[in-house]
């Protein structure tokens, strides 16, 4: 879709323009201009309807009812059935920002972004070796797995066994591709890697529970895993219970260790390599 057509996204550019002028010279910055796009495309898609129509709905309801419900309403079960909350969120901001830059003022409250954690644990290699040292096979496997993957937990939990094409691993190989949905990472369809050792905890794992390309092989509760890392974490002494608080073996409070290290762990590790992503896949 050209969005560049429609008489709605110009004025909603031209207010991006205005709003960008005193660090980018009139021009709207590229991560946010894709942004936005990306927002609409989705939007409509979801919506059935092109920008301009929404405008002209948006004005039909006013002249018939004098609310906005609709709208307020259709916004909010965009952002309930995306995949992923922190992209969701900011894409209802975008565009709540499209309905104002078009005389549409919506009431509905944008969903508060996750604010980025300041004090997280650095999780290095080691950690990693000696959580998986007292970690069951099960949660061992999703942990090895993650390290590579990086993904946030809910799609640990989405993952298939087909997503992570066991056939190829038939063949010695220091990596595997593993295929990533855009249900899973809310972004876009991609395909990403696992070593060698990983491969080989994943297939014992399969193995000894009789898996099936169709089945989840960590289909469990969230909260649940996250749990579990973090119990795994303080029997391995990597970490100390806060405050007492798990002498039942139930994590409960704060704790500077959550599922989304593997995540700020795999961000860190690409930027300290100064490697663009895309170089770095195609040297794989």
């Amino acid at each position: 879709m050209d969005l560049e057509q429609y008489a709605s996204i110009q004025r909603w550019h031209r207010q991006l323009r205005k709003r960008a002028s005193a660090m980018e010279n009139g021009g709207i910055p590229y991560n946010t201009l894709r942004m936005c796009n990306a927002a609409m495309r989705e939007y409509t898609a979801f919506t059935g309807m092109n920008p301009d129509q929404l405008v002209e709905d948006y004005a039909k309801e006013m002249r018939t009812t004098g609310r906005t419900t609709k709208h307020n309403d259709l916004l909010d079960k965009f952002w309930e059935a995306y995949p992923t909350k922190t992209t969701g969120g900011i894409y209802f901001a975008l565009l709540k920002g499209f309905y104002k830059h078009n005389d549409c003022p919506l009431t509905a409250t944008t969903p508060t972004i996750p604010k980025v954690r300041g004090k997280d644990f650095k999780l290095e290699s080691h950690h990693i070796r000696a959580i998986c040292d007292v970690a069951p096979l099960q949660h061992k496997s999703w942990i090895l797995a993650n390290n590579y993957l990086c993904l946030r937990i809910g799609a640990i939990t989405q993952l298939k066994v087909e997503d992570f094409n066991i056939s190829n691993w038939a063949n010695d190989k220091p990596l595997y591709p593993v295929s990533v949905s855009k249900a899973m990472s809310g972004t876009f369809d991609y395909t990403t890697f696992i070593g060698n050792d990983t491969m080989q905890t994943l297939q014992t794992y399969f193995a000894s529970n009789q898996l099936k390309a169709e089945d989840k092989p960590w289909d469990s509760d969230e909260s649940g895993l996250n749990d579990r890392l973090k119990l795994y974490a303080y029997k391995a002494k990597v970490i100390d219970a806060p405050h007492g608080t798990w002498a039942n073996g139930t994590p409960k409070g704060f704790c500077s260790l959550h599922s989304h290290i593997f995540r700020k762990r795999g961000q860190t590790i690409f930027e300290k390599s100064r490697t663009p992503l895309t170089d770095w896949f195609y040297a794989i």
